[in-house]
């Protein structure tokens, strides 16, 4: 691509994503630290809150089959534009959708390197 198609391309997905009848208002929560508190002896766990939008899917049984055990079923893939997500996701990340929590299993980027493809898996309460 030259930088003017680059450009074109990048606002297209961006518009895409931020597409209210095609994605969802999600928070992106960004692992920080764990935080010690010493009359429990517990840590909690501290996030950098970012709000996003992104597309979300169901993973596929075929994707779950060719995982070889590191998807299962009820896992889902959040599409995310990399201009709105400028960190690199890490496993200890969070991603808040309505009151359902999910953690990252995998991430990775698309073909252009436009979009983050986080693999996510329901958080039980």
């Amino acid at each position: 691509f030259t930088p003017d198609e680059w450009a074109e391309v990048s606002a297209d997905i961006g518009a895409i994503v931020d597409d209210t009848d095609l994605s969802h208002a999600i928070t992106y929560r960004d692992f920080t630290s764990n935080a010690f508190t010493p009359s429990t002896g517990a840590f909690t766990p501290t996030y950098a809150e970012s709000s996003l939008r992104a597309h979300k899917a169901i993973v596929s049984a075929r994707e779950i089959l060719a995982s070889g055990g590191v998807y299962q079923r009820g896992d889902v893939r959040f599409l995310v534009d990399r201009v709105a997500l400028t960190i690199t996701p890490a496993r200890e990340d969070r991603i808040v959708l309505d009151t359902d929590t999910y953690e990252l299993i995998d991430w990775s980027t698309d073909p252009l390197n436009a979009l983050w493809v986080l693999v996510a898996r329901l958080v039980k309460a």
